[in-house]
């Protein structure tokens, strides 16, 4: 799976790979592998690409329980902080990260 992001080329990954793996880590199949080529993949993106493609996902990843998940999420801050905005972290993300489990 680390292969994948350097051997195809980017448009296939964005619109076709991208999409796939977004809904296997969001609905439990992916795994902390398979969020950091997301991650990868979306470091290629466009601001606004991003936005409307990863944001979303991670927004409601963050909201999830799950403490393997957040752990992850955490690890992989430096490579998706730069494209969250202020206001999305204060009013969507960090409120589930300080919640109680």
């Amino acid at each position: 799976m680390d292969d994948i992001a350097t051997v195809c080329p980017d448009e296939y990954l964005q619109r076709r790979v991208l999409p796939e793996l977004l809904k296997a880590v969001e609905f439990g199949g992916g795994g902390a592998k398979v969020f950091g080529v997301v991650l990868r993949i979306g470091a290629k993106l466009s601001d606004d690409e991003y936005e409307l493609q990863i944001t979303p996902v991670l927004v409601r990843l963050f909201a999830m329980q799950d403490r393997a998940l957040r752990v992850c999420l955490l690890d992989n801050l430096p490579l998706m902080i730069n494209h969250l905005s202020q206001k999305l972290v204060n009013d969507k993300i960090f409120p589930n990260l300080v919640s109680e489990m």
